[in-house]
Parts: structure tokens; C-alpha cells; sequence
């Protein structure tokens, strides 16, 4: 081996392990800058509509904040009492500005308390927002364990945020349709046709087809009737709301002129809600 070769792989030997250092540096930089301040964890999954965790864990010293009392948010099992100890904030896509979310807040006797986190611990708080979005979560917090005057953290404040983007939830997703016909006349089938576009236009249902589950079914029995009011022509429609499985969930009635059948799809529309909500 010439001495050319060997003096090259000894300084990338020498290159690759000051590299490698750094990197290491680097690496126990991080950690180390993690665990000297507090930090915002979510725990679990996050969805609007639903409650979920926040952590906050504790760093090297003591750290002290304030949480808001008095606020309570809806469960399987009722309202729930559950102190905020972060400033919720929502991101508006129109304004591009962030804004607060006042979900779930009371509007009067409001009240804080101080609470005090020790190094290596950390507490969890149930949080729960109403609509999806791009949300952050900021935290104002001081050094040291004594109990500070909220809600105003007099002395030097920090601040800590965390940004989630929640996805909906069940309850927010659409519900999936299907719209039947058991008549054949040209005002049937138009009445038919205006409903299908009601259903797809509207961000509370997918028309959808093949009969899957947790599928409402708006049918149209028979041929609707009809009759002549001075030169016009009304319709009066009935139409049934059923589950996939048959189940029945309520009815529509009501009438419209030939000429404004979309009306008639949009009363349709908006008595399919409640019966929707019985097959979530």
C-alpha cells in the first residue's frame, strides 16, 4: 500500500470520529436542553368532539402555574370538571390569525389556582374542543416552587406552546346516504334527482351506494301526487327514513311547486338530521 493511500484512510478514520463526536454532542445537546425545560406532551389520540390528554412535564427545577377552575366539559358519563391550565387558540384559515377558543369556558365566576410541578414529574389535564382545526396549546409558567398570584404569575414569566392539528370525530365525519325511488313519473324521478343533489352538497352527508353499514336510507315509496292550483302544478311527497338494516327512524312530509322542487328537497334535507343521529 502506498504511503499516499494510507495517509488517506488514516484522515477519513480521524474525519469519521470527530464526526461521530459531534454528533453525539449534538445528540446529548438536545436531550439535555430537553430536560432542562418543561414541555407540552399529547397523550394518546386527539380528535374534536372527543377529550383527550395534555401533559405537562416537569424539567430540572420546580416550576410553577396557574390553572383555570370552574370549567367542566362533556363525557360518556356527564360534565366532568376539568381545570385548563393552557390558553387554547385556533388558527382561522380567512384571517390568518390565531384566535382563542373559548370551548367549553365559563362566561362568568371565573377562578385560578396555582399549581407547582417538581423536577421528573409531570401532571396530565382533559382537555376537549368542539370543531376540527389547527390548534396550539401555550403554557405561562415561572421558576421555583412557590405558589404564585394568578391569574397574573407576577415575576419572570416563561412560556412554552405546542401546535396539534385535530381531526374530526365521529360525530363530525358525514353521514353516508342513499336515496330510493319506488316511483317512475317524471315528477318522481325530478324530485328524486333534487334530493340526490340536496344530499351531495350538503358537508353533513356523502351520497353514497351498496348498502354499507351505518347508512341512512331516504326512500320515496311511490309516485308522489299531485294536483292543479290555478294553472300550476303542486306536488305533495312523503318520503321514509330507515337504517341499511330496515329500521325505521322517522318520516317526511310536505309539498312544493312543480317549478321550486328543490325547496321540497331541502325540507327533506334538513328533516333527515334527527334521524341520521340515531345510526351514529
Amino acid at each position: 500500500m502506498s504511503i499516499e493511500r494510507s495517509y488517506g484512510i488514516a484522515k477519513r478514520y480521524q474525519m469519521n470520529k470527530i464526526c461521530m463526536s459531534l454528533l453525539g454532542c449534538l445528540a446529548g445537546l438536545s436531550q439535555t436542553s430537553q430536560a432542562q425545560h418543561p414541555h407540552l406532551e399529547i397523550v394518546g389520540e386527539a380528535r374534536a368532539k372527543q377529550v383527550f390528554v395534555i401533559r405537562i412535564v416537569g424539567a430540572e427545577k420546580p416550576i410553577a402555574f396557574c390553572e383555570r377552575l370552574n370549567v367542566a366539559i362533556p363525557t360518556d358519563s356527564g360534565l366532568e370538571d376539568a381545570p385548563r391550565p393552557v390558553q387554547v387558540e385556533k388558527w382561522d384559515e380567512h384571517r390568518h390569525k390565531w384566535f382563542l377558543d373559548t370551548s367549553n369556558l365559563p362566561d362568568l365566576a371565573v377562578a385560578f389556582s396555582s399549581v407547582s410541578i417538581l423536577p421528573g414529574t409531570h401532571k396530565d389535564f382533559l382537555l376537549r374542543v368542539e370543531s376540527s382545526g389547527n390548534y396550539r396549546f401555550i403554557l405561562r409558567y415561572v421558576e421555583g416552587e412557590q405558589q404564585q398570584p394568578c391569574p397574573e404569575l407576577r415575576g419572570h414569566k416563561h412560556k412554552i406552546e405546542s401546535s396539534i392539528m385535530l381531526a374530526k370525530s365521529s360525530w363530525e365525519m358525514p353521514i353516508p346516504v342513499e336515496v330510493w325511488c319506488g316511483g317512475d313519473d317524471g315528477l318522481t324521478l325530478t324530485l328524486r334527482d333534487a334530493m340526490e343533489n340536496a344530499f351531495k352538497s350538503s358537508p353533513d352527508f356523502q351520497l353514497n351506494s351498496g348498502k354499507k353499514p351505518g347508512t341512512l336510507v331516504v326512500t320515496i315509496p311511490s309516485n308522489v301526487k299531485w294536483k292543479q292550483i290555478g294553472g300550476r302544478t303542486q306536488i305533495l311527497y312523503s318520503v321514509e327514513f330507515t337504517s341499511i338494516q330496515d329500521q325505521k327512524l322517522g318520516s317526511s312530509t310536505g309539498s312544493c311547486w312543480d317549478d321550486k322542487v328543490a325547496s321540497c328537497a331541502l325540507k327533506i334535507l334538513k328533516d333527515a338530521k334527527m334521524p341520521s343521529a340515531k345510526i351514529r
